[in-house]
């Protein structure tokens, strides 16, 4: 920014010199207590609120008298311009995150609580309760540049719904998505969707903004330091759910992908006569999806492909098969539900062609693998019954273009082609745990994979010193201390 903005003598270039060596564009400032600003019945802001100096604007006569800073307000995502004499009356400065600051684990809660926990030492940060209640166990947070997004704000009623006539409060959503500072946990911004979010898996950008869609299969594009729209949410289809999350590509294609439904058909499902669309029309086997690209920087509509089954889940990246082109995996299929096919797609992210087609297993019980064994002990201590997660849990791609994917049935896979060929591409290998996976389950690492099920966390090294052997082995059951019936073979 060139200073040379400042005009005439004396009090003027005072005052400035003296903004600019306590205050400067980019300083992140909050509101002092009792201060607060409203103008055309709109609140600008309010003690504790947070934003940032976006510019300057210049005096608009010769003596100075209104030279002011324009202030960027992080939660209501209004600008103020306030004169330079009142910054230091009414703000003080907050200094901004360190990028050398502690790495920390954060987490949430279904009770409400958002959480840091020091790595180091494992001691707690800082922990806010966001709400009475999250929805949970799907969706997941993240963090960058010191804003940490979740969803928070558990649908406690059928009011939360547009168009649905929903009275089960089992199977809510979160109305609210918020940015906290990542040193206190102070809230930043707040956003709510027009449509609950379930899945929330916030998904970064190529600039300062982040994707998520809705369980309308609605898109969203924020902006990360302030909560406000990058451009206004498209796509989505009245009254339908979704559990996919959005996939942002970063290959040269600049694609941001939105997974939703087609809209319901059949008796009860028009969503404008009352009661609404009713329970029993809604996701199933075989009711068909909708795949849509848009374009990351303007949410231009770029393909959309209809999927015979729901959309679970999806990753973008380089495959295998051809090695390397980079391709949007999807994964198919309705959760724990008797015959419930599920596929796995290979997409050309140029033009939405299919490159491979898929069978995964098919679910032929009518509970997710685990659910019904473990139903007592999660009653007993405290838990909900079942944990119902996706077909699918979200595919990973790693170095090497293989894919790795859970699947409800209990089995955990790694998906390529041997022949570097599309028509070659087979799961290449399963592990069968006997247990359904969470929908967010894969970590990779170097040298480690970490993958969570529905009840263990199951940790793989990748780095072997020796020739890798396969190996087969079995135990007894959990809570049995009789070894005498453990066999290896390799």
């Amino acid at each position: 920014m060139r200073p040379d903005w400042v005009k005439g003598k004396g009090a003027d270039v005072e005052r400035s010199v003296h903004f600019f060596k306590d205050f400067q564009v980019g300083d992140l400032v909050k509101v002092k207590a009792g201060a607060s600003y409203r103008a055309d019945g709109r609140e600008l802001y309010t003690a504790g609120d947070q934003g940032v100096i976006s510019g300057v604007v210049p005096a608009i006569d010769e003596d100075g008298k209104y030279d002011r800073a324009v202030i960027q307000w992080m939660r209501t995502g209004r600008k103020s311009a306030v004169q330079f004499d009142a910054i230091e009356k009414h703000f003080v400065k907050v200094e901004q995150v360190s990028s050398t600051c502690n790495p920390m684990l954060i987490g949430s809660t279904t009770s409400g609580f958002v959480f840091a926990i020091d790595l180091s030492g494992g001691h707690e940060q800082w922990v806010i309760q966001g709400s009475s209640q999250i929805a949970g166990v799907k969706g997941a947070l993240a963090s960058k540049d010191g804003i940490v997004v979740v969803a928070t704000n558990r649908c406690t009623d059928r009011y939360c719904y547009r168009y649905r006539n929903q009275t089960n409060v089992l199977t809510p959503g979160n109305t609210v998505v918020r940015g906290l500072n990542v040193v206190d946990g102070s809230q930043a911004w707040q956003y709510v969707p027009q449509a609950p979010v379930w899945n929330m898996n916030p998904v970064w950008g190529p600039n300062d903004n982040f994707f998520f869609n809705d369980q309308e299969g609605r898109l969203y594009s924020l902006n990360l330091s302030t909560g406000t729209d990058i451009w206004d949410p498209v796509g989505g289809e009245t009254g339908t759910y979704t559990e996919a999350a959005a996939v942002y590509d970063t290959g040269p294609h600049h694609n941001v992908y939105a997974f939703g439904m087609l809209p319901y058909t059949g008796f009860g499902c028009n969503p404008y006569v009352a009661p609404g669309i009713l329970p029993e029309c809604g996701n199933r086997p075989f009711r068909q999806g909708i795949i849509r690209a848009y374009n990351a920087t303007s949410g231009r509509l770029r393909w959309e492909r209809v999927t015979p089954h729901p959309p679970a889940g999806g990753v973008a990246g380089m495959l295998n098969s051809p090695k390397f082109h980079t391709r949007l995996v999807v994964t198919l299929g309705y959760n724990c539900r008797l015959n419930s096919p599920t596929q796995i797609w290979s997409v050309d992210p140029q033009s939405g062609g299919v490159r491979f087609n898929k069978e995964g297993p098919t679910l032929w019980t009518s509970m997710c693998a685990g659910d019904k064994e473990g139903g007592d002990i999660r009653r007993a201590s405290g838990g909900r019954a079942t944990c119902s997660p996706n077909s699918w849990s979200a595919p990973v791609i790693d170095r090497d273009g293989d894919i790795y994917v859970g699947n409800q049935v209990g089995l955990y896979q790694r998906w390529g082609s041997p022949t570097e060929k599309n028509v070659d591409a087979q799961a290449l290998s399963s592990l069968a745990t006997g247990v359904a996976f969470q929908d967010m389950s894969t970590a990779i690492a170097d040298g480690l994979m970490a993958v969570a099920s529905c009840t263990s966390l199951i940790v793989f090294q990748s780095d072997f010193q020796d020739e890798f052997q396969n190996l087969t082995w079995t135990f007894p059951p959990h809570g049995y201390s009789d070894a005498s019936t453990a066999s290896y073979s390799r």
